[in-house]
């Protein structure tokens, strides 16, 4: 069903179907779920339908990003909006997203510390880390949980899957180790787009920044020009540097952002990638 059907059946008062919340573990009313909060994957204002080009898997259109009508009932998106809310105004407040430049179309030198090669950093320190954590961690298991096909690359564990479960029912992060988070910002504005969730295995870097031969599995969440490299590190042990440039890690619970121009970032790779799909399809 299309958000122009959805709309039809909230004004009529179609009662949402019941059945097992994945979050609470509860019977009730399923609620229509954004597997990213709705006010970081709208691409306009006006409402008009954007293209959702998949590789190899033809365009369609749609007026809204990725929702579940099966994932958690009222009772389960009450907790996932009492986690977005706060994590959302922290990532504003500290200019982490695009539409919190106020118009601006790079980032303020001034909010920069330095420069390796050709990454810019960035060291911020939170209010709460463990809000962000809580935040990145549950997008990991909506993504994960839910049965979109288009979520079907973050595929974990069942013993990983019921873990992070946890973690968002109680509130409670636990050890940051166990789910490290690296965060990208892109300091250039570039093609407003929306990237579904993305499961990738990776080298653990060692402490000399080389690759090493472990690697561990991380989901990469992309919105509004941020991007966050979630790790599944329960059962793979890092290496101190490696969790150190991790959000909340860093001295004095500090956080260290990478941050790269848009025309060197990967989103610019994916959207050439989306443009060359687009004109094949239509050619």
């Amino acid at each position: 069903m299309d958000d122009s059907q959805s709309n039809v059946n909230e004004v009529a008062g179609t009662q949402s179907p019941e059945g097992m919340c994945k979050l609470t573990k509860k019977y009730g009313h399923f609620a229509r779920s954004h597997i990213i909060p709705r006010s970081l994957t709208r691409l306009t204002k006006t409402g008009e339908r954007m293209v959702e080009v998949g590789i190899d898997k033809g365009i369609k259109k749609r007026y809204d990003s990725w929702f579940d009508t099966s994932l958690v009932t009222q009772e389960g998106e009450k907790i996932l909006e009492e986690i977005d809310t706060p994590a959302i105004e922290i990532l504003r407040r500290h200019k982490m997203l695009w539409s919190s430049w106020n118009g601006a179309t790079k980032l303020a030198s001034d909010d920069l510390i330095g420069k390796a090669e050709d990454i810019n950093l960035r060291t911020v320190i939170f209010e709460n880390s463990k809000i962000l954590q809580l935040f990145f961690l549950s997008l990991v298991w909506r993504a994960a949980a839910s049965t979109r096909p288009e979520m079907h690359e973050v595929n974990l564990t069942e013993e990983i899957l019921e873990d992070i479960r946890l973690r968002i029912l109680n509130k409670d992060i636990g050890n940051s180790h166990d789910y490290p988070i690296h965060l990208h910002q892109i300091t250039t504005i570039g093609v407003k787009h929306n990237r579904t969730p993305l499961l990738e295995t990776v080298n653990i870097l060692l402490e000399n920044g080389k690759e090493g031969d472990e690697q561990v599995d991380r989901v990469r969440l992309y919105f509004d020009g941020l991007v966050a490299h979630v790790h599944i590190a329960k059962n793979t042990p890092l290496n101190d540097s490696y969790v150190k440039i991790s959000l909340g890690n860093g001295l004095n619970d500090s956080s260290i952002i990478i941050g790269r121009p848009f025309s060197d970032s990967r989103a610019n790779e994916n959207i050439k990638t989306v443009a060359r799909t687009v004109s094949s399809n239509l050619s």
